[in-house]
């Protein structure tokens, strides 16, 4: 084999054989939260890592923990934040107000992409003094109002 040729093999095969412990090496994305109790209208620390270079970011809760975050989302966290280039982010966020607590996880859902990472958490601060309250009726219809003669 002349040496030129032996050469492109040897390079290819090498090649071959670093391209999969790049990729692993590279990770999977994560997502960490802190702090894992939080209420409901304060401020946690998002923080990622692996994820897509340069993409924007939202950010959803689930209460109880969903599966599928697409279908079973209950609000958004009213950030959205672009990755570095090396793919990593550190945000804090506010929680929004939402009427159920407990066990819930937060999914970064990166643009143009199918990919979605939770981090699991307990949202409390639902009920105010042990108690619940009931949200005001609604408005009613319009109101007539009598003409002063």
């Amino acid at each position: 084999m002349p040496p030129l040729r032996l050469i492109s093999v040897a390079l290819c095969a090498a090649l071959l054989l670093v391209s999969p412990l790049a990729a692993h090496a590279a990770g999977q994305p994560t997502l960490s939260i802190s702090p894992k109790r939080v209420a409901i209208g304060h401020t946690v620390v998002l923080k990622g890592t692996h994820f897509p270079a340069k993409r924007f970011v939202t950010f959803l809760i689930a209460v109880p923990n969903a599966q599928h975050p697409e279908k079973h989302g209950q609000a958004f966290v009213q950030k959205v934040i672009r990755t570095q280039p090396n793919g990593t982010f550190d945000v804090k966020a506010i929680l929004p107000v939402i009427p159920r607590c407990g066990k819930a996880t937060i999914y970064a859902l990166p643009a143009k992409t199918k990919l979605s990472v939770g981090a699991r958490m307990t949202l409390i601060g639902c009920k105010a003094n042990g108690r619940v309250k009931a949200p005001p009726p609604p408005p009613s219809g319009h109101k007539k109002h009598k003409k002063k003669p």
